[in-house]
């Protein structure tokens, strides 16, 4: 009979793993094991059967991993987490991956290389991924970079991997000033409108304010050239995504009556205006009118 077995061991042998994992020749560990005994930790965490400061020091070694067989076990274990990272008591966990992350983008480089086999291309993308999902800043000002040098070539469809152009243009608008992201928008509508949907990445306040007006009246310019249906499936997306930005809800409720019945219902409309409130006086606002802004957030 054949399956697939989890192995738990006395607390000291865990020590001792890790310790090993840790120093140069942790490599003579298989990579399957090393995938493994992420997996199986980060079970036996959630059976309570093993601390949580053992798992951190079994998971510390990462900085020194660039295979992508044990990085995709942990991403694997990050996905389980990924409502923990919405409280401020994951900083402490999340600043420890970051760190191992930045360690391995600064051994692999952050942009391809012809040289690269496809598995490292592979762990690239992984890393920058989750790095720059989680505000990582390096990864950030990396990806605004190469988003413009993109869009700047004549010919911007030399991708290699699946998932790059997305990951490209997605984490290149996250942090993009707003000059930057009025050449990124330009290149978009005229030459690829399919990946307006990444449009909803942007996270700048000042650009947010930006785009809301234009998504939801088609102010002008650039603007202009996008359909309705466009348009409206933007307004949808940035809500979805941003709606909790004291910047963006104050938005939603100062025009509260303008965008009901030109994008969205008013039964939606308050949805999500409810699903998003996070203090008394933004529902103040939500129940007397929008007429008063919030200066702060009251937690």
């Amino acid at each position: 009979m054949t399956g697939y077995y989890r192995v738990n061991y006395e607390e000291k042998i865990w020590i001792e793993i890790a310790k090993y994992l840790d120093e140069a020749d942790y490599t003579k560990i298989h990579v399957l094991n090393r995938a493994q005994i992420i997996d199986d930790a980060y079970h036996f965490v959630m059976d309570n059967s093993l601390y949580y400061v053992t798992f951190y020091k079994l998971i510390s070694y990462l900085w020194r991993e660039t295979n992508f067989i044990p990085w995709h076990s942990m991403m694997n274990v990050l996905q389980y987490m990924s409502p923990f990272f919405n409280y401020p008591e994951s900083d402490y966990f999340k600043s420890l991956i970051l760190d191992r992350m930045d360690s391995v983008l600064n051994t692999i480089g952050y942009n391809e290389n012809p040289k690269d086999d496809e598995m490292l291309k592979a762990t690239r993308l992984l890393l920058l991924n989750w790095a720059c999902k989680h505000n990582h800043i390096k990864c950030r000002q990396n990806a605004v970079f190469s988003l413009l040098a993109h869009v700047n070539k004549s010919n911007n469809d030399n991708f290699t991997l699946p998932g790059w152009k997305s990951w490209l243009y997605c984490a290149g608008l996250m942090n993009t000033t707003r000059d930057q992201f009025n050449k990124i928008l330009h290149n978009i509508v005229l030459k690829n409108e399919d990946m307006l949907q990444y449009i909803v990445c942007a996270e700048n306040d000042f650009v947010l304010l930006d785009i809301l007006p234009s998504v939801t009246f088609k102010l002008e310019g650039t603007w202009t050239r996008l359909k309705n249906t466009q348009l409206m499936e933007l307004y949808h997306g940035l809500v979805r995504k941003h709606a909790r930005k004291p910047t963006v809800l104050n938005f939603i409720l100062k025009h509260f009556d303008e965008i009901v019945g030109r994008r969205i219902t008013k039964i939606d409309a308050m949805t999500h205006v409810v699903m998003s409130v996070y203090s008394e006086c933004q529902l103040d606002q939500n129940l007397d009118g929008p007429g008063k802004m919030c200066s702060k957030l009251n937690f």
